[in-house]
């Protein structure tokens, strides 16, 4: 069995109440009898891309994993990779990588767009996944795709306004790849499923905050998501190509 802690959306700013809510994760993950396999990181890491900001991060992540991440649109990509050093795994001059780790294949999609909330992978992105996929030295390895924006709707106006643009040229890529298990995404500060291509579409649940549905919201207040909700995070228990997710609110 491989583990997988799926942590999003933190958005440390420099400020006590951020990283106490990212040490709450890391306490937790310490004090599991049985340490997870890797930490994926799916973006918003911090809240203005300050390169003290993701050190910062990385060090309340030390000792708890191998520590996988991507940016989301608050995120520096440049800053982001050179906090990681070695740990980055990439070869090539794309933004998008690819890690082997534990006998899983991780696809880590950059899907931001300079400037903008919402996400995109554009034609040469689409090409990379849909190469990298293919690639014949994989044979079926299980693979896990991670990108920031949702590629489904999650049922908010506001969200669903900001995910990832070209989902259905995306879902085409997934369809012709039957190796990818999952989809690990962030952006929604909200626990989830659906699917896409018939993949599972997994949600990782806010560290900073919490989304706040229409139908959730008191009159007059139109608040997209909530900081009094305690941080989550996900838990994917990944055996062959079997994959159980729980989610996990850490009050």
């Amino acid at each position: 069995m491989f583990v997988i802690a799926h942590v999003s959306d933190p958005h440390v700013d420099g400020s006590a109440e951020r990283a106490e809510r990212v040490a709450r994760v890391t306490r937790y993950l310490r004090g599991l009898t049985r340490p997870v396999d890797v930490v994926l990181l799916c973006g918003d890491i911090v809240d203005s891309g300050r390169r003290e900001d993701y050190e910062e991060v990385l060090a309340l992540f030390a000792g708890t994993a191998p520590v996988l991440a991507l940016p989301g649109n608050h995120d520096d990509p440049s800053a982001l990779s050179a906090a990681l050093g070695d740990e980055a795994g990439t070869s090539s001059d794309s933004p998008h990588r690819c890690v082997v780790l534990g006998g899983v294949r991780f696809v880590l999609l950059d899907t931001t767009v300079p400037g903008e909330v919402g996400g995109a992978l554009g034609a040469e992105g689409l090409s990379w996944l849909d190469r990298t996929l293919a690639d014949p030295g994989a044979g079926a390895t299980p693979t896990v795709v991670a990108t920031h924006h949702p590629p489904v709707p999650v049922g908010h106006p506001f969200v669903d306004g900001v995910a990832l643009a070209d989902s259905a040229p995306f879902g085409e890529v997934l369809s012709r790849h039957p190796a990818v298990v999952a989809v690990l995404v962030g952006h929604a500060h909200t626990a989830g499923a659906s699917t896409v291509a018939g993949v599972p579409v997994l949600l990782g649940p806010g560290v900073a905050s919490t989304l706040v549905l229409p139908f959730e919201s008191r009159p007059g207040d139109d608040a997209v998501v909530t900081s009094e909700a305690p941080p989550a995070l996900a838990l994917h228990l990944l055996t062959g190509r079997h994959l159980t997710t729980h989610f996990r609110v850490l009050g």
